[in-house]
This record gives structure tokens, sequence and C-alpha cells, in this order.
């Protein structure tokens, strides 16, 4: 038995992000069209204009750093922890580094913030 469904009209899951700001909205949207969510980012997808679209997005580098396992395994351990990146998790503790409070630390130094 042959199916009807062509790649046009099948539907698959696709699963992503949203901040929880959007919820408010979206429970809103859905009382006052009395759609499903799918239905609700369905219908913004079909009839959001593109063209113009700019998205807010930091541009990132590629760094590579060596750890010990134990490290890994500590940032691993926040990342899950808090739902987030591992990337997100250096990026924070990056961003929370100053000059005045970085800890001194010798370059050789296995676990420099132990």
């Amino acid at each position: 038995m042959k199916s009807s469904s062509t790649p046009e009209n099948s539907t698959a899951p696709l699963t992503f992000a949203m901040n929880e700001d959007l919820v408010p909205l979206m429970e809103s949207l859905q009382e006052q069209s009395n759609s499903s969510r799918s239905g609700i980012i369905r219908e913004a997808i079909d009839t959001f204009d593109f063209k113009y679209y700019s998205p807010l997005v930091e541009n990132h580098t590629r760094n590579s750093v060596r750890l010990s396992s134990l490290q890994k395994q500590r940032y691993l351990e926040y990342s899950k922890i808090k739902n987030v990146s591992i990337g997100e998790v250096i990026r924070t503790a990056v961003l929370a580094l100053t000059p005045t409070e970085m800890p001194s630390f010798s370059l050789r130094s296995p676990d420099p913030f132990k």
C-alpha cells in the first residue's frame, strides 16, 4: 500500500529552544486563535517576511583549550545542571573574570582556578 503523503505535505518533528518570555505570548495567541502551539508556530513561519530579517546573533570564534579530565568532567556537569552548552559555561566564566579579580597562577598549573 502506497502512502499518499508527499514531501511537501508530510510532517516531521523539529525540536528547538524558545525563550520562556515567549510562553505568555504563545498562550495568548492560542486562546485568541483556538489553535495549537504547533499551529501558531507554523503560521508564524509561513507568514513572517524573512527578506528583511537580521538575526541577533553574536559572532563567536572557535577556541581550543587543554583541560584535565577532572576539569572537563566538572564543566560538563555544570553544563548539564544548568541545561546549557559547555561553551555557554565557559563564556559565562570568562565574562565573570575581571583583571582585578583574576587569581594569579602559573601558566603550568593544571587547574588555575582551584
